[in-house]
């Protein structure tokens, strides 16, 4: 497949996207602040959370792609259901 073989370009341009969200999306918090989430994030309950988060997001693009593929102009017929 075309993408497997563009896989470590793939990543290595969203894990810099990733983090640059990540340096927006947490710039307002102070060091201290940065060190509970971090502390949270390592709990069980941090764990937990992640794995939840994870999960949920996983399936809300999987709903999102299929969607998307389901309302292409030009997709077989029989695939619009």
């Amino acid at each position: 497949m075309a993408f497997e073989a563009q896989r470590p370009q793939m990543l290595v341009a969203f894990h810099a996207m990733t983090m640059g969200g990540f340096s927006l999306a947490y710039t307002t918090l102070s060091t201290d602040e940065l060190k509970n989430y971090i502390r949270f994030l390592k709990s069980d309950a941090g764990s937990h959370f992640n794995a939840s988060s994870s999960k949920a997001f996983g399936a809300a693009l999987k709903a999102g792609a299929t969607e998307l593929g389901r309302r292409l102009p030009g997709s077989k017929d029989g695939a619009n259901t």
